[in-house]
């Protein structure tokens, strides 16, 4: 549509109720200088337009007159339907304009922001969140979590289960219900919807809305489509439609969530619940359950805060921050009632998926901060359900054009407080964002100067306050949430005495705005020294917490001599990299690189006046990767407090000069351990279980690939294999996060494997390179493992994808690497599956080595000569995970000596069925040694290593054989079989052929 630009009307305005049709959605232009006053005494006072550019006054209550009403402008317009509505020199499209001689007032209810917790909000276990219920699907016999479609459980009025109907995808399946007159009937939905091919879905609807609801309501299944990931439960009391319903799903963070439906029927109370990946629709929970009556534990968890909140009510949202190293714990909550809560307390429905912390330990402070997101006054973009045109689409799914708030030079006045901006920024534009005061001078000598205060910026997509070529404003006591590319913003570095103070930025994302918000956005982005930063809070980001840099010449001759404005009492937690950093130089193009040597001097302009001590003091950091890195000449870290990161304190080197750490606290652990890590490796090659989470590696893990497209020239992948490799490669290889923005197979391959056929040798490492996904973003499944198209190493549960030359298979695979020392020339060998559907052999290296899947077992050959001494090693081995493995060494060997930490079996059954561990069966018959291997270490996606382990049994174990000599009876594979032999595997769990 057209965008409206409203130069604001000539007059008093009582904007529409909400039931009203929005009265401003007409698009005429109409210019007029004057005042526009939003009236607090209707249900709701709406404006509604594309630009509202402001030439004269627009009034949403005042400083000292609050509105007390409900008030609403809703920003409209798509990207490219308009070239937009020209002010201060530039158009603009989907904002509201403060133009030269505007005033703009937006003083919503006080409110208070944001507080603290004072005790920990323990992570919800799922035995307090059920109690002890009658019946409950997941401790069933028929509970399965691979079930995909819609899952049904007849009970009794007293909550006694009378059986599963199983699942129901055609229409007599969903007719048959209404037979069970007087029957409460759970339903929910599991992973994705399925229905039989040929099935009328309107007939379902029909069917299930006779059942449960008399066909006095509608079903939302009507509108469902096979395949369809999206949760969705349901409570039918047959013939009874007061006592059923039914929820479809929201979106939340990837997911679609219905609430716990809860329903009391005769004598019992029965509760359904659903929740499916988006994506995939894979995880998925369902639970359904029946309790006797006052049994359901409590709903509700009462949270202690610092501050008196008796301003926040039921059914506010807030957002309670990450206290550990992901920032993508922070979590949102609906306010619940509580008669009993005091001022500062609040009730939350349960259940919290993390811990948050709530205390100061071993003298860092670590309470979450908790912050409020709705407000009276709301100013929004109305986006569309999906992205399109040249909205970045390649990065994004969803509309990243929304609004934008934007202060010219020469306004009169500009004061928003306690207002709620949300799907606000443009994500491909440069320059619309949120809040955004642009090249307004210095404002601080005005009548009444601006402030930013008290808002709940949630959901942006561009910022959250930009200040721009404008000096002397007050941002204070905001929250942002939620938001791409740096937060609070100052451009250029030409921004003086901006005063940045108790503000909570947290879930900072990266993005491609600038170069910097690409790789390094920061949640606090701080170009001018003369920035006060006081009480600020940044709780959570993909990079950076807060970042000084500056650029060489804002103000005179140099920033890189201007003595910092006050630094006092700031927190940066749970950040992905630094959470303070001050360095790097910025460039004019808005990327960093250079020499930062900041040397603060008395006169900035004259470099040979006297140096500055620049004092940061109060800074808390715990639980980011790197706290803090200071460079500078002569710098005081003082009151700080820094626990839980990899590096504390760093000074870099720069210009001379004292740099001291001063009256501040630096802890290792805490007893906020956060999520545990699992099994990890230490330095002497032991592995422990860790019940806290540590960072362990890089900060940046996801990986997205562009442009590879085969053409006639050469074949192209995003991922390969190196060719011609003739050493061991490992199986822990794996990859998760990636993402590709090409279709694959028409646009390229997400993998190509161009070895064979290619004139490289049959070389080992390469024929058994194989790697997992852990995730599912590479190849769909979470879990598989990608392997060369050997028959060796594929059953009936591997699917090919022939543009990559490669297979899929869903087991993970191990890894045998065989050495020997003391002949001339390798032994040629090869390797058997026990099945006998698959022989594969190598040529000679040094070094041999054999991929194995972990459902099959195998038996090594040598081609005739035995080494009299030989070792090898299995590798990829984990909990969940053992190989059986067989190694022939002749029926004349003698004086054989197995060197392993292992329980020999006296026979092969024994070896098959014995306890965990390495087992080792010689039969002397066939000459053959067999081994099934067992470990009990976990392997996590974060663990680096392929020896999660190293406990009792050994988590590669590593097997040494020695003979009185060598032997000339190496090939046994006539002798092994059919005696081990085992049949195939069947197609029952395979894989398809994955489609991109």
């Amino acid at each position: 549509m057209r965008p409206v630009l409203l130069s604001l009307l000539a007059l008093a305005a009582l904007l529409a109720p909400a039931q009203a049709a929005c009265p401003h959605e007409d698009p005429a232009l109409r210019r007029a200088s004057g005042r526009l006053v939003f009236d607090p005494s209707v249900t709701l006072s709406k404006l509604a337009a594309g630009t509202v550019v402001v030439h004269g006054e627009l009034w949403v209550g005042s400083e000292d007159c609050p509105f007390a009403g409900q008030a609403e402008l809703e920003l409209l317009g798509r990207k490219g339907d308009s070239d937009g509505v020209e002010a201060g020199g530039s158009r603009h499209v989907k904002a509201l304009v403060v133009a030269d001689g505007g005033r703009l007032e937006v003083h919503g209810a006080p409110r208070r922001a944001w507080s603290r917790l004072t005790a920990t909000l323990p992570k919800t276990t799922r035995e307090a969140v059920i109690g002890s219920p009658i019946f409950d699907q997941q401790q069933s016999e028929w509970h399965n979590s691979r079930h995909r479609g819609f899952l049904a459980y007849e009970f009794d009025e007293g909550g006694q289960v009378i059986g599963f109907l199983g699942l129901l995808h055609r229409v007599a399946d969903f007719q048959a219900l209404a037979a069970k007159t007087d029957s409460v009937i759970l339903l929910v939905l599991q992973r994705q919807v399925s229905f039989s091919d040929g099935e009328d879905v309107t007939a379902m609807a029909d069917a299930l809305s006779a059942a449960c609801f008399n066909s006095e309501a509608d079903s939302a299944i009507r509108d469902f489509t096979d395949g369809q990931a999206v949760a969705w439960a349901a409570i039918c009391h047959v013939g009874h439609p007061e006592n059923s319903v039914e929820e479809v799903g929201h979106e939340q963070d990837g997911f679609s969530v219905t609430s716990r439906l809860t329903r009391t029927i005769g004598t019992a109370e029965f509760v359904v619940y659903s929740e499916t990946e988006l994506e995939d629709g894979w995880p998925s929970t369902a639970d359904v359950l029946s309790y006797a009556p006052g049994t359901i534990p409590p709903r509700t968890m009462t949270l202690s805060l610092e501050d008196d909140v008796s301003d926040w009510s039921a059914g506010d949202t807030i957002v309670v921050t990450s206290t550990d190293y992901d920032w993508r714990q922070a979590e949102e909550f609906v306010l619940q009632p509580c008669a009993d809560c005091t001022a500062d307390q609040i009730s939350i429905e349960s259940p919290a998926e993390f811990t948050h912390w709530g205390e100061t330990t071993d003298g860092v402070r670590m309470a979450a901060e908790v912050a409020l997101l709705n407000r009276n006054v709301r100013i929004h973009g109305r986006m569309e359900d999906a992205c399109y045109g040249d909205n970045n689409c390649d990065d994004f799914s969803f509309d990243t054009f929304g609004g934008h708030v934007k202060v010219l030079a020469g306004f009169q006045a500009a004061h928003i407080a306690n207002a709620e901006v949300f799907h606000m920024g443009q994500n491909s534009v440069l320059g619309a964002y949120p809040i955004h005061f642009h090249m307004c001078g210095d404002v601080s000598a005005q009548a009444s100067p601006p402030y930013v205060r008290s808002n709940a910026i949630h959901h942006t997509f561009a910022r959250c306050v930009t200040v721009h070529g404008t000096s002397g404003l007050l941002v204070e006591d905001n929250v942002a949430f939620d938001h791409y590319g740096h937060c609070f913003f100052l451009e250029d570095g030409a921004e003086q005495n901006t005063v940045l103070r108790g503000n909570l930025g947290l879930s900072t994302r990266r993005t491609s705005i600038t170069p910097t918000d690409q790789r390094m956005a920061a949640t606090f982005w701080i170009t001018n020294p003369l920035t006060t930063m006081e009480g600020n809070v940044a709780a959570g980001s993909d990079a950076y917490g807060i970042w000084y840099t500056f650029p060489l010449r804002p103000i005179g001759p140099s920033a890189l001599r201007t003595p910092l404005a006050p630094f006092v009492d700031n927190v940066a937690h749970s950040n992905n990299d630094y959470g303070l950093r001050l360095d790097d130089l910025l460039k004019t193009n808005g990327g960093v690189g250079g020499r930062f040597a900041y040397d603060p001097r008395e006169d900035p302009l004259d470099p040979t006046s006297s140096p500055v001590t620049v004092t940061l003091r109060g800074y808390n950091g715990y639980k980011n990767y790197k706290s803090a890195w200071l460079r500078g000449a002569s710098l005081v870290a003082e009151n700080f407090s820094i626990a839980e990161t990899v590096e504390g304190v760093v000074f870099a080197s720069s210009a001379p000069g004292s740099k001291r750490l001063v009256r501040s606290r630096l802890v290792g652990e805490t007893a906020n351990k956060g999520k545990p890590e699992g099994w990890i490796p230490l330095a002497n090659g032991t592995t422990v279980w860790w019940d806290r989470q540590i960072r362990m590696g890089g900060a940046n893990r996801d990986v997205s690939f562009h442009r590879f497209a085969t053409n006639a020239v050469r074949p192209s992948g995003a991922i390969g294999l190196r060719r011609a490799l003739r050493w061991y490669t490992s199986p822990a290889n794996r990859v998760a996060g990636v993402t590709f923005d090409f279709a694959d197979p028409a646009d390229g391959n997400r993998v190509y494997d161009a070895s064979e056929g290619q004139g490289f040798a049959d070389l080992a490492g390469n024929i058994h390179s194989v790697f997992r996904d852990i995730d599912g973003s590479l190849t769909t499944y979470a879990g598989a493992t990608v392997v060369k198209p050997y028959a060796v190493h594929l059953n009936a549960r591997c699917a090919p994808v022939p543009n990559w030359n490669l297979y899929v298979c869903p087991a993970a695979f191990t890894k045998f690497k065989l050495e020997w020392y003391d002949m001339a020339s390798s032994p040629v060998t090869f390797v058997t599956r026990d099945d006998g559907s698959a022989t594969h052999s190598l040529p000679r290296p040094r070094q041999i080595s054999y991929a194995l899947n972990s459902e099959e077992g195998y038996i090594l050959h040598f081609n005739t000569s035995v080494p009299r001494s030989f070792s090898f090693t299995v590798t990829g081995l984990q909990a969940g995970v053992e190989q059986r493995l067989g190694v022939c060494i002749g029926r004349d060997a003698t004086d054989v000596r197995i060197s392993l930490t292992g329980i020999p079996t006296p026979t092969f059954e024994d070896l098959l069925t014995g306890s965990p561990g390495t087992q080792v069966f010689h039969d002397r018959e066939r000459g053959l040694l067999l081994f099934r291997f067992r470990v009990p270490y976990a392997l996590s996606a974060d663990t680096e290593t392929e020896c999660p382990g190293g406990g009792p049994y050994g988590a590669c174990p590593v097997v040494k054989v020695s003979m009185a000599a060598a032997s000339e009876d190496g090939d046994c594979s006539e002798r092994a079989y059919p005696t081990y032999a085992t049949a195939p595997l069947d197609a029952a769990g395979g894989l398809v052929t994955p489609s991109f």
